[in-house]
């Protein structure tokens, strides 16, 4: 499904942001991690409007925003990575 595809890369991105991976090995709270973690992913989501208008609109409702954000920042914070399904 090209969605799960482009969830991938997505997942991908976030696991490469130098800075979002900066913020989770510093002295910062986990409550500072997570909002740095949403503005990345927000930002990542944007680059996808012009090419997957689509999968942003579903990833904009907002229980699936808040599943997808939940769901991967626990992934992140407890340093796996972001890999599998979505």
């Amino acid at each position: 499904d090209e969605d799960k595809v482009d969830l991938g890369k997505m997942r991908e991105k976030v696991n490469a942001h130098q800075e979002l991976a900066e913020a989770r090995n510093s002295d910062n709270t986990e409550a500072n991690v997570r909002y740095k973690f949403d503005k990345v992913l927000d930002e990542i989501m944007l680059d996808f409007v012009n090419n997957k208008v689509d999968l942003y609109k579903k990833l904009s409702d907002a229980n699936v925003n808040a599943f997808l954000k939940r769901r991967w920042f626990e992934e992140f914070y407890k340093g796996k990575g972001m890999g599998g399904n979505p």
